[in-house]
């Protein structure tokens, strides 16, 4: 039987009883990870306000200027993060935007250096 039909009987028996009374097969469960973004910030007049962390355009949250966020829950492949809401003072070290795989059950962590003056 193909994924998709096993996965669409499940659904349907879902209906008839308790969500909480079926499991997945392992095969069916979601492929999901993690992915961690970490801010460095150095040298005079940090970005008070922080930063924007950006997942493919797609989901967004706030980051300190020496802080971390993680989204959850994202499927795995490859994304694209990318930092905002850099002050005019402060530079990226490095490509404002970065590629990165993302594994199944994995949290996989990518690094900003920013440097301010």
């Amino acid at each position: 039987m193909d994924r998709t039909y096993r996965l669409l009987l499940l659904i349907g028996l879902a209906g008839c009883i308790g969500e909480n009374d079926i499991t997945l097969p392992e095969d069916l469960q979601p492929i999901t990870g993690s992915a961690q973004i970490l801010v460095a910030t150095t040298g005079t007049n940090l970005d008070a306000d922080g930063y924007v962390a950006i997942l493919d355009e797609e989901r967004s949250a706030p980051v300190d200027a020496n802080g971390q966020v993680t989204f959850s829950g994202l499927r795995a492949g490859n994304w694209q993060a990318t930092l905002e809401g850099v002050a005019s003072n402060c530079v990226i070290q490095g490509p404002k935007t970065q590629s990165f795989f993302l594994a199944q059950g994995v949290t996989t962590s990518v690094a900003f250096a920013v440097t301010c003056s």
